[in-house]
């Protein structure tokens, strides 16, 4: 868990547990053998409702700060991670290691032969030791967004393979980019450089970076727009989640890996 999730989850318990107590005192207020008409009790009561409506103020205030903060987070690691990539379905091997099989594959499968070693800043192997029929998949760095773009821009002829290239997309886009996928449909949602673009019914295309924005436009279009379009097995309803990356993910979906958690492969 991050440190801004450990925040968020703090200041909501801490919340819940405090609401609680008042309104456990609130109880007890108002079942006291005191009279209800007492001018003390009269005034307790106002005095206790000023206070329990200054805390909901406090906590509204810093449920904004932290969305706030959040937010700009996001933005600085999404720019952070532009110029990666996550590659699905390239077999690992003994003989060779993941830089030099994602090159060959960039070379063979998208035609980029002008693509060199020293465009590559660092590319390994995401998870610990291989797993038996489980191939895990590859995070790239590459030296410039430019690259990085020309690669995305030629991934779609990898259709009908294995290989699956993706976006190194942070843990909240990931999920509203799941979330807009089972709404939308799969074809008709996808990101770039982070920003998830959505094709709508009516044929108009917007792109969005927040959940607000996304419930918006499934209030707007509350129809499921999936049928078909989801792969067997895929619910289009339900709150989303993070998936793991796979080779059956299609074009943009990328398993959100926090950088401090990524642990690199043993080099053979």
């Amino acid at each position: 868990m991050s440190t801004l999730e450990q925040i968020t989850e703090t200041q909501r318990s801490l919340e819940n547990t405090l609401m609680q107590r008042m309104n456990e005192f609130e109880s007890q207020l108002q079942g006291s053998s005191a009279s209800p008409s007492s001018t003390d009790s009269v005034v307790l009561r106002k005095e206790f409702q000023a206070f329990k409506e200054l805390v909901r103020n406090i906590f509204d205030l810093l449920r904004q700060q932290i969305s706030e903060l959040c937010k700009s987070v996001d933005v600085m690691e999404t720019r952070h991670r532009r110029k990666f990539l996550v590659i699905n379905g390239i077999p690992e091997s003994a003989d060779s290691d993941a830089k030099t099989q994602l090159i060959e594959v960039i070379h063979s499968r998208l035609q980029l032969k002008s693509l060199n070693p020293s465009d590559i800043v660092s590319c390994h192997r995401l998870g610990d030791s291989p797993v038996e029929g489980r191939t895990r998949p590859i995070l790239a760095k590459f030296t410039d967004t430019s690259i990085k773009a020309q690669i995305w821009r030629k991934k779609t002829m990898l259709r009908g393979s294995s290989v699956v290239f993706s976006e190194f997309l942070t843990r909240s886009r990931q999920t509203l980019f799941v979330a807009a996928r089972k709404h939308f449909g799969m074809r008709n949602v996808w990101t770039t450089d982070g920003i998830i673009s959505i094709k709508l019914p009516d044929n108009t295309r917007r792109r969005i970076i927040g959940a607000s924005e996304l419930d918006a436009l499934i209030a707007a279009h509350p129809g499921d727009q999936a049928g078909s379009q989801m792969k067997p097995g895929t619910s289009a309803a339900g709150k989303a989640a993070t998936p793991a990356i796979s080779k059956t993910q299609a074009g943009t979906k990328s398993k959100t890996t926090d950088p401090s958690k990524i642990k690199r492969s043993t080099r053979r």
